[in-house]
């Protein structure tokens, strides 16, 4: 894979659960790492569901992978 084609920067988040001074639980997000990506179109079309239009896509990412220093 060439990196020049990685052009859109994602964050890679994980949750974190926390319990306030009621006992509620609430879900934090916590970023991991930032990386590089690419949104590859791989097909979709135009369904009509229930009278309604629907959109139906498949999107593949393609992602940089490395250990995080």
């Amino acid at each position: 894979m060439r990196a020049g084609l990685l052009t859109e920067r994602i964050d890679v988040l994980k949750p974190v659960v926390t319990v306030n001074d009621y006992g509620e639980e609430t879900t934090d997000w916590q970023n991991i790492y930032t990386t590089k990506a690419r949104l590859v179109h791989t097909g979709g079309n135009r369904m009509n569901v229930n009278d309604e239009i629907f959109y139906s896509y498949t999107k593949t990412f393609q992602i940089r992978n490395y250990v995080p220093v």
